[in-house]
C-alpha cells in the first residue's frame, strides 16, 4: 500500500517527499518557518467570572471585551496600542512577534525583548483583566517573563513555557488624573527566545 501511495506522488530517484502536514511550515519573506500559534485559548466570560471567584473572591456581572491587541491589530486609536522594543520579527497574518535569540553569552540585542501594552480612554476605578499568550524556550531554568504596571509596578514573575498564558486582575485602578495605564512584560535570566501572540483586555463590572 506504500509503494502504490508514493506512485501516485509520482516519487523518482531524485524526488523530495515532504512526511510533515503542509500547514507546518509556511513561506514568508527571509526564508521558511514554522507555523507558530497560541495552544491557549482566552478565558470564556463563564469561566473569567469562576476565575475572578474563585481566586479573589469577586463576583462579576457582566464582562465587556474592551481591546484585543496583536501584530495583526496594534492598535485602536481609543482605547490603546502596542509597541515591541528589540524584537525580530512581526508577522500580522498568523499574528506574532518574535524576539531573537538571546544569552550572557550571545548578546544580541541589549536586551531580550520587551511588550509594551499601552491603555487609553480609561476611567478610575474600573476593574480589569489582562490575558497575554506567549510561548518560549530557555536553556536557563530560572529564566521568567516579568510583568511590570503602572497600576501598580512589579506585578510578578511567571515561568517561561512553550504554552504560556498569563492572566492578570487588576481591581478598582487608581489612575491618578490621567486616562491610560501601561503594563510590560520582558524576560530575566533569558538564554534562548520568546514570542508574543496577543493579549486581550477586559472592562470588570
Amino acid at each position: 500500500m506504500a509503494r502504490d501511495k508514493f506512485k501516485k506522488l509520482k516519487a523518482e530517484k531524485n524526488s523530495m517527499i515532504p512526511l510533515h502536514s503542509a500547514n507546518e511550515f509556511s513561506w514568508r519573506r527571509g526564508g521558511v518557518r514554522p507555523e507558530m500559534k497560541p495552544q491557549k485559548n482566552f478565558y470564556t466570560e463563564k469561566e473569567l467570572k469562576l476565575a475572578l471567584k474563585n481566586v479573589g473572591e469577586f463576583n462579576a456581572k457582566m464582562i465587556t471585551n474592551y481591546l484585543t491587541l496583536s501584530a495583526r491589530t496594534p492598535y485602536d486609536k481609543n482605547k490603546g496600542y502596542l509597541n515591541a522594543l528589540n524584537c525580530q520579527s512581526v508577522f500580522p497574518s498568523d499574528p506574532n512577534i518574535s524576539f531573537p535569540w538571546w544569552s550572557p553569552q550571545q548578546q544580541s540585542l541589549p536586551t531580550a525583548g520587551k511588550i509594551e501594552i499601552w491603555l487609553t480612554d480609561l476611567q478610575e476605578h474600573q476593574n480589569l483583566t489582562v490575558e497575554m499568550r506567549l510561548t518560549g524556550f530557555s536553556y536557563n531554568s530560572t529564566s521568567a517573563f516579568e510583568v511590570r504596571s503602572s497600576l501598580g509596578g512589579l506585578y510578578g514573575y511567571f515561568p517561561i513555557a512553550v504554552n504560556s498564558k498569563i492572566d492578570l486582575f487588576f481591581p478598582d485602578i487608581e489612575l491618578d488624573g490621567s486616562t491610560q495605564a501601561l503594563v510590560t512584560i520582558e524576560v530575566n535570566d533569558m538564554d534562548g527566545s520568546w514570542v508574543f501572540f496577543d493579549a486581550k483586555i477586559n472592562i470588570v463590572q
